[in-house]
């Protein structure tokens, strides 16, 4: 696909599952993304006018381990917004007193979607989840070029089919671009 790169792009990344992406491989495969090398990839590639992240944000960890891994994403966090990356975070779900693993970012990234329609010519969803094929649908038939990235286990078959079938639109696996994106 050719892609002007004068035209307005804008990057959402489901920052849960671009974790989940790397954290599901095998550990002697395991890699992972250094967001300064993907935004310089975006860069070159799409040229965005905006990146967001979109994140989980553990507050009350409680036990040990998840503490070390608050702090680790607290910092992630702040990377990706130095590299200037708007990151919009919510805290992780709390029922009955427990904490679950669970965030549900996709309705905020719907919305960030949704709301930047006017302002954008491209759509670049960084995320496999299907549930993200109706905003994607909506943004086409817009006319808007729709791009989707995913790691290869995680990208459904749903969007795949969708950036396959439709002019304007194509899809990316991390896993073809690791060169450019992995973190040492």
């Amino acid at each position: 696909m050719n892609v002007n790169k004068r035209s307005r792009a804008g990057v959402f990344i489901d920052g849960s599952n671009v974790m989940w992406g790397s954290l599901n491989m095998p550990k002697d495969q395991r890699w992972f993304i250094d967001f300064a090398k993907f935004k310089k990839w975006l860069d070159n590639k799409y040229q965005p006018t905006s990146i967001k992240y979109y994140a989980i944000l553990d507050n009350q960890p409680r036990a040990t381990k998840f503490k070390i891994r608050s702090q680790a994403e607290t910092r992630l966090y702040a990377r990706i917004d130095k590299l200037g990356h708007e990151v919009i975070t919510k805290p992780l779900k709390q029922k009955n007193g427990k904490f679950i693993t669970k965030g549900d970012m996709d309705i905020e990234i719907t919305m960030g979607i949704m709301q930047s329609l006017n302002d954008l010519d491209q759509i670049i969803l960084v995320s496999g989840d299907s549930d993200y094929l109706a905003p994607l649908q909506l943004a086409y038939n817009q006319g808007k070029s729709v791009h989707i990235i995913s790691f290869s286990q995680l990208l459904s078959w749903e969007l795949r089919t969708f950036a396959t079938a439709n002019d304007n639109c194509d899809y990316w696996v991390f896993e073809s671009i690791r060169k450019c994106v992995e973190y040492y």
